[in-house]
């Protein structure tokens, strides 16, 4: 891929794969999910799914439209969601899980420091109740 952007693309990839991931790996710590599920797996579970599309749409995507990228980010978010729901990629959650309070803070916590610079600039307050709650959260997984 060639950009004029790294810094656009590196925050695609960041906040909407990487804190996809790390929102599912939340929660499959928090509620004790079988030991062998895959994000495919998570992403059939129609609760899971519609809590990581909330995080996406209502935390995630305003980020972007704040910065003018909305059309970017929402076509990038649909690669993302054909990745978690392709069945030949065995992603395990477990793995993903590794270190998940350091992906915390290097997947959720820019995001919510992006979000709070912005809405200072522009006087909106970008909601992130479910972000804002898995950055305090512990886990067993570091």
């Amino acid at each position: 891929m060639l950009t004029d952007d790294l810094k656009h693309v590196e925050q695609l990839k960041l906040f909407l794969l990487n804190l996809g991931h790390t929102f599912l790996a939340e929660r499959w710590l928090l509620d004790a999910r079988p030991q062998d599920e895959t994000v495919y797996h998570a992403m059939q579970d129609p609760a899971l799914r519609n809590e990581l599309e909330a995080v996406w749409m209502d935390e995630v995507i305003p980020v972007f439209e704040a910065q003018g990228k909305r059309e970017d980010a929402l076509a990038y978010l649909d690669e993302v969601r054909d990745r978690f729901m392709n069945p030949f990629l065995h992603h395990r959650i477990a793995d993903i899980a590794q270190n998940h309070g350091q992906k915390k803070q290097r997947r959720i916590v820019p995001l919510l420091e992006l979000a709070t610079s912005l809405a200072a600039g522009r006087g909106t307050w970008i909601p992130q109740a479910r972000l804002r709650l898995a950055t305090k959260t512990g886990s067993a997984q570091g």
